[in-house]
């Protein structure tokens, strides 16, 4: 009798550390991707090059060297040929942005992936070659309403094609455009590959960003200014591209 419980108990033990495990091994790999998400690394070098700008005989001037620090374990896990393909895929989507905004820059933009024991996540720091770097943007996110989680879906106005997502305070925000990056893909050619963003903002409504797209952002007929947000609600009518949307949210 005893040696049946005994059994009974090793059995249901064993089993609890295997969920707890494949849990905790689940949620390790979710971080990993957040942080090496090109859509959430994108924005964090956009508002780093934003912070970073000067100004020089009436032209701005943004930054030409990026350098986005990763936890050792991140940056190894990624391997060499993974690194290049992030580090590539950042640098050409910053070159767009800067060019759509029509900054300048000293010397040709370039990013660098480094590994750095001191930082938790990923953060991005900006200057000129040869010169420190700052504007140091992290992805620690504070005063973020992280219980709001709400459904949306995107509905083309012209073949009635749907894309679903859910959009929760203090993640990753959803992103929209032509990259298989993005969490809703739209594959039309007036669509930038990282061309707006779904967020929970500060006060826990819902936002839509635009990502310095080269064709805009509209909600109900008023476009958005380069890399500007709005409050969006349901049935709100998007435009992106040449893309007309209908918004619905529900609380997910």
């Amino acid at each position: 009798m005893v040696d049946r419980i005994v059994n009974g108990l090793e059995s249901f033990l064993r089993r609890f550390f295997e969920r707890l495990g494949r849990s905790l091994d689940a949620n390790v790999r979710r971080r990993e991707v957040t942080r090496t998400d090109p859509s959430v690394l994108i924005t964090m070098i956009e508002r780093a090059v934003e912070k970073g700008l000067s100004e020089e005989r009436g032209c701005l001037i943004a930054p030409s060297e990026v350098e986005v620090h990763l936890e050792y374990e991140t940056w190894s896990r990624l391997g060499e040929e993974r690194r290049d393909h992030l580090r590539r895929e950042l640098r050409d989507n910053i070159r767009e942005y800067v060019c759509n905004r029509r900054y300048l820059t000293r010397q040709p933009l370039e990013v660098r992936l480094v590994s750095d024991p001191f930082v938790r996540g990923a953060s991005v720091r900006v200057g000129e070659v040869g010169s420190g770097l700052t504007a140091t943007m992290t992805t620690a996110t504070t005063g973020v309403a992280t219980a709001k989680r709400l459904a949306v879906r995107l509905i083309e106005s012209r073949t009635g094609r749907e894309h679903c997502a859910i959009v929760q305070g203090g993640t990753a925000p959803v992103g929209i455009g032509r990259g298989i990056a993005n969490e809703i893909i739209i594959n039309e050619s007036t669509l930038s590959k990282f061309h707006a963003a779904l967020m929970i903002g500060h006060n826990g409504e819902l936002e839509l960003a635009d990502r310095s797209s080269a064709n805009g952002t509209a909600v109900n007929g008023t476009l958005l200014a380069i890399g500007d947000r709005l409050v969006v609600r349901d049935g709100d009518r998007l435009r992106l591209g040449d893309v007309d949307l209908l918004l619905i949210v529900e609380p997910a």
